[in-house]
């Protein structure tokens, strides 16, 4: 039976102001903004069924046409002048930062995804290429799997497409991801129920303007609640219809990552967006610019919230809310 309890902590954390990302579908479009926009800090990326940057160009047509169906709609050229343009007036990081500070990006699409042509994931391949070394870049397009977020051990059918958007494809997509960014890293343990926790997202921005919801989740690894282990952190962005009111802890408890997390002392942030009816129906994060025409920038809401959560995480001394 659940229940829903208090714990205080009274320790605080030691942990890299530096960061990597993972997402699914807007999530990994918000993923990719979150790396282009602050690549001074982030240090790679795990994207599943995700555009390129700015891909939308402000624009929900084009986001649901040449950024996910209609792949020959797509000019990644115009998306690398406006990277480019970006980070000369200073609105996203020094474009450089995107060769010298990533350590890896992991690229998964699936044959059978029908919501994001693997095209479009091909493009997001050919921006990045652009700006960082292929030697650096892991991409998969060979496995027969719908839009989801792929597992070795839980979801449904690699074929099937619907909730809760994690698929059981033989495949560690967490496992891959973080060997990508951090190398040699050790095998997952099983996570510990009483590490994931709730944080509140509203000391980050004005949630209503951003459609955000109240809360958001966080992986706190035994190893870092000892202030003595200086942790990693890794941000990992659930996809469309796939926040915490929509499949429950389904994503942030089952995704892989945490078990990772657990045994190589890296902190996981989930942050959540919410549904708006009219602006945000589907729960996405914001890549087309619903929030304002700045939402792929630093001053972006969603991508500056986020990043403020990387750089000051929650203390442990917060009341934190677990279900067991």
């Amino acid at each position: 039976m659940s229940k829903l309890f208090l714990i205080l902590f009274v320790s605080t954390l030691a942990y890299s102001k530096q960061f990597s990302v993972s997402g699914v579908s807007s999530g990994a479009a918000m993923a990719v903004q979150l790396h282009v926009a602050h690549s001074a800090d982030c240090t790679g990326a795990g994207i599943i069924a995700g555009p390129p940057y700015y891909c939308a160009k402000n624009s929900l047509v084009i986001a649901s046409t040449a950024c996910a169906t209609t792949p020959y709609l797509l000019d990644i050229s115009p998306l690398i002048r406006y990277t480019q343009e970006q980070s000369r007036e200073g609105t996203i990081d020094d474009y450089n930062n995107l060769k010298a500070n990533t350590k890896g990006i992991w690229i998964f699409s699936g044959l059978l995804d029908t919501v994001v042509n693997q095209h479009i994931v091909k493009q997001l391949q050919k921006f990045y290429e652009s700006f960082i070394p292929s030697y650096k870049i892991t991409s998969v397009y060979n496995v027969a799997a719908q839009h989801s977020w792929v597992t070795n051990s839980y979801g449904g059918l690699c074929v099937y497409l619907g909730w809760p958007f994690i698929n059981n494809c033989n495949l560690d997509a967490a496992g891959h991801i973080l060997y990508q960014i951090y190398g040699n890293i050790k095998p997952a343990v099983t996570p510990l129920v009483e590490n994931l926790r709730q944080f509140d997202q509203t000391i980050y921005v004005d949630i209503t303007q951003a459609v955000m919801e109240n809360t958001g989740f966080i992986y706190i690894p035994s190893g870092c609640q000892n202030i003595n282990n200086e942790c990693l952190v890794h941000v990992a962005i659930h996809g469309c219809l796939q926040n915490y009111n929509s499949v429950g802890d389904r994503f942030v408890s089952n995704n892989g990552l945490n078990g990772y997390a657990e045994a190589n002392n890296i902190i996981v942030i989930y942050p959540q967006v919410a549904v708006d009816i009219i602006a945000n129906p589907q729960g996405c994060w914001d890549w087309w610019g619903y929030t304002g025409s700045d939402y792929a920038l630093k001053s972006g809401l969603q991508v500056s919230a986020i990043y403020k959560m990387t750089q000051s995480i929650p203390l442990l001394s917060d009341y934190q809310m677990l279900f067991i």
